[in-house]
């Protein structure tokens, strides 16, 4: 199938004043990579988004399973709510900003089921207290790859629909000891066996100082965008980036250069 003729959808979970006020910072400074997407979101009974009504596609008020406590786990009922007569989805957290193309995300969602980029505290055994949850589950604690949820990109089939079923599953089951939608995540794609498509952190970038080779396409912070943060004459040696500020690398006037880093 043509990728550039499939329904495409980006889906938002949010609730309360503050995600609210979040999401539509996202969809204002993201509008320019939004064009053709059909924009989803999924909310509560009771939180006012009237203001949004004017910029989403459509709204779907839901009774969620998890309630106060235990908020990020209602990330794992999203398979549930979303509209199926799409073909391929953007799940986006609240805190990211799209601010480059990202057609590769949907084209591989298509080829693959799900695509997603490591999440920046990438072992999964040593998240917090995470290997009793992988104990329980008679997970060998083998340095797993951890995967970030903020930003998945994901299409309809009977094998992601496993994996979004398994990843609520595990949710009900763990909630007691694990109350963080991510590693569960992980934890459901090991379990079924599922492998999906690896995106460069540049579809997923937390912010927190680590390499860029080439552009941001989704900025994925609480806080601000950087000024300049895909400005740069190479995209080799990388540069860094953390709310407000971006490093790039200066060469030092050696015989043999070395690369160090200075402000912006």
């Amino acid at each position: 199938m043509n990728s550039e003729k499939l329904r495409k959808a980006v889906i938002f979970l949010a609730w309360g004043e503050k995600y609210i006020c979040e999401l539509s910072r996202c969809i204002q400074m993201s509008k320019d990579f939004f064009a053709g997407l059909d924009l989803i979101l999924i909310t509560d009974e009771a939180t006012d988004v009237k203001w949004l009504k004017s910029v989403m596609t459509r709204v779907f008020r839901v009774n969620f399973r998890f309630g106060r406590g235990s908020w990020l786990l209602r990330k794992t009922e999203l398979y549930d709510h979303i509209p199926k007569e799409y073909d391929t989805y953007l799940f986006l957290d609240t805190d990211t900003i799209v601010l480059g193309d990202i057609s590769l995300g949907f084209k591989k969602a298509n080829l693959h089921g799900i695509a997603v980029s490591q999440a920046s505290h990438y072992c999964l055994d040593n998240f917090r207290n995470f290997a009793e949850v992988l104990e329980k589950e008679s997970i060998e604690n083998s340095g797993l790859l951890q995967f970030n949820t903020g930003v998945v990109f994901f299409s309809k089939s009977p094998k992601v629909e496993l994996v979004f079923n398994k990843w609520q599953d595990l949710a009900i089951k763990h909630c007691q000891l694990w109350k963080d939608d991510q590693a569960l995540f992980t934890l459901a794609l090991e379990t079924c066996s599922f492998n999906p498509y690896a995106l460069s952190i540049n579809y997923n970038y937390r912010g927190f100082g680590n390499y860029i080779s080439g552009d941001v396409r989704i900025w994925h912070s609480h806080g601000p965008v950087p000024l300049g943060i895909n400005t740069y004459n190479e995209s080799w040696p990388p540069r860094r980036a953390w709310p407000t500020l971006v490093q790039h690398p200066k060469r030092t006037e050696k015989r043999f250069p070395r690369w160090i880093y200075s402000d912006q």
